[in-house]
Order: structure tokens, then C-alpha cells, then sequence
């Protein structure tokens, strides 16, 4: 009984938090209706994704597997006073990184790429 007094008083003298106010509860069906939509354009755009990505592994494990035979271009020295040419045969990789560009290790990559393990 006072609790409900003082609470009338407060209400009507606008003290505190503002009385309670009903809302309309259409802005959220509508909200909930918009994350519908937004999940399944999501779920569309996760599948091209996917799609894309065993595209991109395919070209990946064509790309190792051709790499070991790719002919490397050739590099050419000059000399200026007697303008003689001559072939450089390519740079060897570093040692440190040598051992990645060694056939079994484009193997393993492409492997990867597939999803398998290496032959």
C-alpha cells in the first residue's frame, strides 16, 4: 500500500525513470526478417567461397606439379670493350631454402594442396 502511494506519487511528479511505455514490437519481426535474408545471402556468398577456393587449390597443384619443369630463363653476361655474350646458367637458390625447390618438396606441396598425403 505505500510502496503503490509512493510509486503513483513518483509517476506523476516525474521523479526517477520515466513511467514504463508499451512499444510496437513490428521493428522487431522486421529485424528479425532482415537477419533471415543477411543469413542466407551469407550462406550463398560462403559457398562461392568454397567453390572458389578448390578452384585456386586445383591451379595450386597444376602450378607444383608443372614447377619442377619450367624451363628458367637464361641470363646473359656483356662484356663492353669486346661486346662478347655469354650465357649465366641461373642462380641457385640460397642454401638455407634450397630444399624447397627440390622435386619432393613441389610433391608435398601439390599433395597438400590436394589434400593427400605426398607419393
Amino acid at each position: 500500500p505505500l510502496q503503490t502511494l509512493a510509486e503513483k506519487a513518483r509517476q506523476s511528479l516525474g521523479l526517477g525513470s520515466p513511467p514504463f511505455q508499451p512499444v510496437s514490437l513490428t521493428r522487431y519481426s522486421q529485424a528479425l526478417g532482415e537477419a533471415g535474408r543477411y543469413a542466407a545471402w551469407l550462406a550463398a556468398v560462403r559457398r562461392e567461397l568454397e567453390a572458389g577456393q578448390c578452384a585456386v587449390a586445383g591451379f595450386l597443384v597444376s602450378s607444383l606439379a608443372a614447377l619442377p619443369d619450367c624451363p628458367l630463363p637464361s641470363l646473359y653476361s656483356e662484356r663492353v670493350d669486346n661486346h662478347e655474350l655469354s650465357a649465366i646458367p641461373p642462380p641457385s637458390p640460397p642454401p638455407q631454402h634450397a630444399h624447397l625447390f627440390s622435386l619432393p618438396a613441389a610433391a608435398a606441396g601439390a599433395a597438400l594442396m590436394r589434400g593427400t598425403q605426398p607419393d
